[in-house]
């Protein structure tokens, strides 16, 4: 409160303004509203008198209230509460200032009265204001010393007058007293320390919540004047708030004591909420698991049917019970059981579903399990923006667009007590009568009644309305204020609804539920259990439930229960629990307790699980693992078996005796100490990196057995996953290898000497892939050629093969590798000092046993002196052959000329006889004839006698054998090519598969082949053309082969007279190649023909029989 006397009104209305600035700037008020409201109630004031300037300050509360809750900020947040209140007392303080027009009196006595009149009016002037704002104003000194009270604060705390800061500080609760000095300390310091809660205590003792701001005063120079605080009753919203959170917290604690997974949804099946166990079970934050989300922790292999029951079911509003794989906290898929049911409302439409989810992890493994759900959205109880309206002692002047927006009507239809048909009727007559009482008594008047909306809708509301006084007591204006409490009672409602949700989840969960006291006597079971048992909840409350436990099972499950109440920890126990017709099944017990604020326990929540099914398959389980046990130590194989980490757990029978161990001494690392030190390291080094990567684990090391000797074993190691792929433990088997490592030994030993009698041996050897690369070369290979293996990859070896020879050599070769035939072929190998030498290069394929071919091997052995030797041999018998053949002719020709002599010299006498009588005159015709017959007679002689030559060539045997057609030729074509004189000729084969042998003698055919092929050569000569030979094959019709040779030489002269003897077209021929060869043909019952081609070259074909006629005359008497 201001306490400096202002002379001038001028002073007044620049203090105003000043006040508002300094208010704005430091966040007392509104920046813009507060300020500009301000300064038009100084204006009004000072231009038009206290009256309009009171009418202002009205107009400029309502309007700085109503741009308080048209903010973003919440309508009741304490920092627009007590900013809205200081900027309403600053307008009516400015107003009140700016109306009081001081005059300077004439003496000190009236000086003193109009400042004791000023002060008065500024003290009743504050304390009209703090009757308007709707909490409690102070002010206090520099020191914190209090200097002054609103009413409504002094009526509280029962401080009648200024009092110390101690004094004051006393009413604070002490456990606020600390936060107090902080908030306190902050603001000495020229911090904003906003708002601040505490508990102030009432004059009959009570401590109620309050809700507090303060700001500093200062003056132009920044020196503190005083501090100006505000305080609202906030102890029913906090009350409320902490009746909420206990209520809540409480059923939350129910759900979350439950040892299942319990999940509540919506009426169209999305997850709204899931307690504490199902989150844990996934170990995924809420916002993952509620709507749909939970669905993407199913199984791939489920998800898509567990989609499609779950969307059927939710369509049909019928329960769910399905069973699906559902990924856990620990990463493994785990079976699941999951139940749902549908709660209607009371027209039967699906409000929530509940839902539990039972782990079957170990029962079927074919369920779907866990579902996920959301937690129940919690719905914060937000107020909604207040409505403001004023008015005269004659009714409504202004009410603001908010209310009429609302209600759908006019500032003139809400006067004249027009606002009171939207209170709902059974409010409207309470509301009446106490707005007319407190217009009579001008009195607040605060209530709270059902408005409704222009839609006909109901909402709570809460008025508070407080008259404003003149200076006469009459009253100037009604301000009210109605706030929306509509989701207050809402909420109260929903806390009622969530508790009928929770009973009816404990009687339709599909397990038996149950609670006891702290001493673990029975409170309540749920209708399924009673159900169950057959028992009803009195009965079991009066004899309990431990008499239902199978007999085998009561010492344990006593124990078990007992040592849980005594500790605290909680109960999960398996036993047998009697059903109503005296059966027996297996269930899994589990108990939590609930403990209160000092961890003491209240009550103990349970849940029995039904797992007979379950059970029985264990014990199948237990005894097939039993007979595995026995299967495994009676096989004659040391196995053993490790943790996911490693650590070996078990050995087998076999191979504890191996050890000289037995059960109980077994030790993981007992195998690894029987290992040789050398070798320790490293067997234990290769075993952990397996198990670091999961891969497969194989190693051979020596251990020594209970006989003191080295043993050499193959220990193989194999990882056993779950579906997920996480390894749940390695199995291993110890193969006895001694013998084997003893044979690799042995055969380490005669490869050494292999490899040696190889790189020794004087020829040089080599080695191709199946696809002809090459792989090894032998030392003796590599010294001659001067090239290491690297070098002759990759036909690098083409520049070792001289270039006549290459072509030919990798045509054979290629031949070779595509067909797999041996490979043969004598080319020149070039030398390291560049000297070329004849090798002989032959490879045979190694096959596997499904003749596959898997490696060639080749030897390339020196012939250069050999072939050498043989070509001068070969010119040598040419030149021989040629002499004897020129002998043979004139030793021929000398027997023909012999045996012809005598019948042509007698031709001769004769015919020369006949020409002398037929020159005589007249002629002797009788004579001439006689000698005429002479000369027949002889000539017949010379013929007989040639008949006779030629008879002596064709009584020549034959040695004819079944031959292979292609063979022949490949034969004849390999005998040419190793004539340096021939081998230029590029000869072409068109040879198929599939003919039939033909009956001949080879050492003839090939002799005719030779010739012809050879003539061919030959007949290119002076044409400048490179000989080019075809040879083709084919079968004939008539039971018959046919062989053509067709060359490019110039054709023949004279047709089928070629053939006969000593007729040739070559310079240097004798003209009996071809008549031999017709003859030899003939011989073995074939045909030899020839032809000239089209442009030039000729073609010879031989037909030869495929069965000799002999045998074809049999076959064809037999038919």
């Amino acid at each position: 409160m201001l306490t400096v006397l202002m002379p001038r009104p001028s002073r007044n209305v620049a203090l105003s303004v000043a006040i508002s600035g300094a208010s704005g700037v430091a966040g007392i008020l509104e920046p813009v509203t507060g300020c500009l409201s301000l300064l038009l109630v100084v204006l009004f004031t000072h231009f038009f008198g206290r009256s309009f300037g009171r009418l202002a300050a009205g107009f400029a509360s309502l309007g700085i209230a109503g741009v308080a809750l048209a903010s973003n900020q919440p309508p009741f947040a304490s920092s627009s509460i007590a900013r809205s209140a200081v900027a309403i007392a600053a307008a009516w303080l400015g107003a009140e200032l700016v109306s009081r027009r001081t005059r300077l009196p004439d003496s000190m006595a009236g000086l003193r009265n109009a400042f004791d009149e000023q002060i008065r009016q500024r003290i009743q002037t504050l304390q009209s204001t703090s009757s308007l704002v709707p909490g409690h104003m102070w002010t206090a000194l520099p020191n914190g010393d209090v200097e002054y009270l609103s009413p409504s604060l002094s009526e509280y705390t029962g401080i009648k007058e200024a009092v110390t800061c101690d004094a004051f500080r006393a009413a604070i609760h002490p456990e606020d007293l600390q936060a107090n000095d902080r908030y306190w300390h902050a603001l000495r310091a020229g911090n904003d320390a906003g708002e601040l809660e505490f508990r102030l205590r009432c004059i009959n003792g009570e401590y109620r919540w309050f809700l507090c701001r303060v700001k500093a005063i200062r003056n132009d120079n920044g020196r503190l004047l005083r501090w100006v605080g505000v305080g609202w009753d906030i102890h029913d919203r906090k009350i409320s708030e902490s009746l909420h959170r206990t209520e809540e917290e409480t059923y939350r604690r129910i759900v979350d004591s439950v040892p299942a997974c319990v999940c509540v949804g919506g009426p169209t099946g999305e997850i709204l909420y899931v307690n504490r166990v199902g989150v844990a079970a996934l170990g995924r934050p809420m916002e993952e698991i509620v709507g749909d989300g939970w669905m993407n922790y199913i199984h791939p292999d489920d998800v898509q049917a567990a989609r499609q029951q779950w969307s059927a079911h939710i369509a049909a509003c019928e329960p769910v019970d399905m069973a699906l794989r559902m990924l856990q906290h620990d990463g493994v898929y785990r079976w699941q059981r999951l139940l749902a049911e549908p709660s209607r409302g009371i027209n039967g439409d699906v409000v929530n579903w509940y839902l539990i989810g039972i782990e079957i992890e170990e029962t079927i493994k074919a369920q779907q399990a866990l579902t996920a759900s959301e937690r129940e959205a919690r719905e914060l109880l937000d107020r909604l923006p207040g409505r403001f309206a004023t008015r005269t002692e004659q009714d409504f002047d202004f009410i603001n667009r908010q209310i009429l927006e609302e209600a759908g009507t006019t500032l003139e239809g809400m006067q004249n007590l027009g606002f009171l048909q939207f209170i709902h009727p059974d409010d409207r007559s309470r509301v009446k009568e106490g707005y007319l009482r407190s217009v009579r008594e001008k009195s607040p008047y605060d209530t709270t009644y059902r408005w409704a909306d222009r839609d006909g809708n109901y909402h709570w509301r809460h008025s508070r309305s407080v008259p404003y006084f003149n200076d006469d007591g009459s009253v100037y204006k009604w301000y009210a204020v109605n706030m929306d409490i509509d989701d207050l009672y809402r909420s109260k409602e929903l806390i009622r609804e969530r508790e009928v949700q929770l009973n009816w989840l404990a009687e339709n969960v599909p397990s038996l539920l149950w609670r006891t006291d702290s001493q673990g006597r029975l409170e309540y079971v749920n209708k399924r259990a009673e159900d169950y048992t057959g028992l009803r909840l009195d009965e079991l409350i009066s004899h309990g439930w431990l008499h239902l436990v199978h007999p085998d099972d009561f010492a344990s499950t006593m124990e078990a229960w007992q040592g849980s109440l005594e500790s605290g920890r909680p109960y999960d126990w398996v036993y047998r629990f009697r059903a109503a017709d005296n059966t027996y099944r297996w269930f899994q017990s589990k108990g939590i307790p609930m403990r209160d604020a000092n961890g003491d326990t209240v009550n103990w929540y349970g849940l029995l699980i039904d797992i007979h099914e379950r059970k029985l398959a264990q014990e199948v389980l237990r005894t097939e693992e039993l007979n595995l046990r026995r299967l495994v130590d009676a096989l004659p194989a040391m196995i053993w078996r490790a943790t996911p980490q490693g650590d070996v757990d078990r050995w087998n029978r076999q191979m504890l005796t191996f050890m000289g161990k037995s059960g109980e001494e077994f030790d993981g690392e007992m195998l690894l100490r029987l290992i040789p030190e050398a070798d320790r390291l490293r067997v234990r080094s290769r075993w952990r990196r397996a198990v670091e990567e999961g891969a497969s684990y194989q190693d051979t090391y020596p251990v020594t057995g209970a006989d003191g000797k080295l043993h050499w074993y193959l220990a193989r190691g194999e990882p056993f996953r779950d579906e997920s792929g996480q390894v749940l433990h390695w199995y291993g088997v110890c193969t006895d290898i001694n013998d084997l490592k003893q044979t690799e030994a042995a055969l380490e030993q005669r490869e050494h000497q292999l490899r040696e009698l190889i790189e020794t041996i004087p020829a040089m050897l080599w080695c191709n892939d199946p696809r002809g690369g090459l792989t090894y070369i032998n030392r003796k290979t590599a010294e001659f050629v001067g090239l290491s293996i690297s070098q002759l990859t990759d036909l690098g070896f083409t520049k070792t093969i001289h270039s006549d020879d290459l072509d030919s050599l990798l045509q054979a070769w290629r031949h070779s590798v595509e067909t797999g035939e041996p490979y043969s072929h004598v080319a020149r190998l070039r030398r390291k000092d560049g000297v070329y030498r004849w090798h002989q290069h032959t490879a045979e394929a190694m096959r596997d046993s499904d003749g596959n071919i898997v490696q060639w091997y080749g030897l390339s052995l020196d012939i250069d002196e050999p072939k050498r030797a043989e070509d001068r041999l070969r010119q040598t018998q040419a030149e021989l052959a040629r002499a004897t053949q020129i002998a043979t002719v004139a030793e021929l020709s000398a027997s023909i000329a012999h045996e012809l002599n005598q019948p042509l010299t007698s031709v001769i006498v004769n015919a020369q006889a006949c020409k002398r009588w037929l020159a005589a005159y007249p002629p002797n015709l009788t004579e001439a004839r006689a000698s005429v017959e002479s000369v027949v007679r002889d000539a017949r002689s010379a013929d007989e006698t040639m008949q006779s030559i030629r008879a002596l060539f064709r009584r020549q045997t034959f040695q004819k054998l079944q031959r292979n057609v292609k063979d022949l030729v490949l034969e004849a074509v390999r005998l040419l090519r190793e004539d340096e004189t021939r081998n230029t000729a590029d000869i072409e084969l068109d040879l198929p598969a599939g003919l039939p042998p033909v009956f001949v003698d080879q050492i003839q055919i090939q002799q005719v082949l030779l010739n012809l092929i050879t003539n061919g050569i030959e007949a290119t000569e002076n044409s400048g053309r490179t000989p080019r030979i075809l040879i083709t094959a084919c079968s004939l019709d008539d039971g018959s082969v046919l062989l053509q040779v067709i060359d490019n030489g110039s054709g023949i002269v004279g047709g089928d007279s070629i053939f006969d003897s000593f007729v040739t077209t070559k310079s240097k021929g004798m003209g009996i190649g071809l008549a031999v060869s017709r003859s030899i043909i003939e011989a073995h019952e074939g045909r030899l023909t020839a032809a000239n081609n089209e442009g030039f070259g000729a073609t010879f074909s031989v037909v030869l029989p495929v069965l000799p006629v002999q045998i074809a005359q049999l076959e064809a008497s037999a038919k």
